[in-house]
């Protein structure tokens, strides 16, 4: 499986070293949130998961917009997607000026 994640976050930008990248998760047609997060690495070699998650919930600082549907801070990250979703990461609260 796999998952297109595209940082719109300037935070999760910095610390990816990236904006949008192809993450492969496992060989099935599905997985969590979570396990997509967690298969997700940072410049520093850290996680997704680690920057913007807790145990199974978004931190609320951020925010996912997975196939069509908005995920905001504090949301749970244990649903499970199919394979080629594209994941959205987002600051949140939204605020008035988008970062560059």
């Amino acid at each position: 499986m796999r998952a297109i994640v595209n940082i719109t976050s300037t935070r999760a930008g910095e610390a990816a070293g990236w904006r949008a990248r192809q993450v492969k998760v496992n060989d099935k047609n599905e997985a969590t949130l979570a396990e997509v997060l967690k298969a997700t690495t940072l410049k520093d070699g850290s996680s997704m998961f680690d920057l913007i998650a807790d145990k199974d919930n978004l931190k609320s600082d951020w925010a996912l917009y997975v196939d069509g549907f908005l995920l905001p801070g504090s949301s749970s990250i244990k649903s499970t997607i199919k394979d080629s979703v594209q994941i959205h990461v987002w600051d949140y609260p939204f605020t008035t000026v988008r970062d560059a």
